[in-house]
């Protein structure tokens, strides 16, 4: 984020180019964005006030916070789980198990995260299969989104009372 602010001081006082604006913005995300908004005003010859410098000075500060939650979505994948809970409104709870290697023992170790995903048409049931993509935090323990249902759960439905009455068991044998 420094290179933003190098950035920032740069255009401020200097007059450089389009390209040279695009080039030192090339840093991050977020440093992209930066540079296409400085090269807006260059593009349309907005003088540099003062205003102008106080306002790009909050732009790099708010960047800058935002980059840490970047890091943290583009370091989150999508993952495939199984339901274990849908108690909730728009909410399931999520087991995904992951194997990694363990240099001691020389094994593999299965260890289980729970997520709470966001499901919004209550499709997800109790067993079912679901694919989950990161997003922003939705409340307190909720940054996934059910993307898709990849295999359904088989229910179990005892057969009716009515099916068994209909047919009486012959008891004179």
């Amino acid at each position: 984020m420094r290179c933003v602010s190098l950035t920032i001081a740069r255009v401020l006082f200097s007059n450089s180019d389009l390209a040279n604006l695009l080039h030192l913005a090339e840093a991050s995300i977020w440093g992209q964005i930066l540079g296409l908004l400085l090269a807006v005003l260059y593009l349309h010859q907005t003088p540099f006030s003062i205003f102008t410098q106080r306002y790009l000075l909050i732009v790099s500060q708010v960047i800058r916070k935002a980059s840490i939650f970047t890091f943290l979505l583009r370091k989150m994948k999508t993952v495939v789980g199984m339901v274990v809970s849908n108690k909730m409104q728009k909410s399931v709870v999520v087991a995904v198990d992951r194997l990694f290697h363990h240099k001691l023992y020389n094994r593999y170790v299965k260890r289980t995260s729970k997520f709470m995903a966001h499901d919004e048409n209550d499709h997800c049931n109790i067993g079912d299969r679901v694919r989950l993509e990161p997003s922003r935090p939705l409340s307190k323990r909720k940054n996934w989104i059910v993307a898709e249902i990849v295999t359904k759960a088989r229910i179990y439905q005892p057969p009716s009372p009515s099916a068994s009455a209909a047919a009486p068991l012959d008891t004179n044998s």
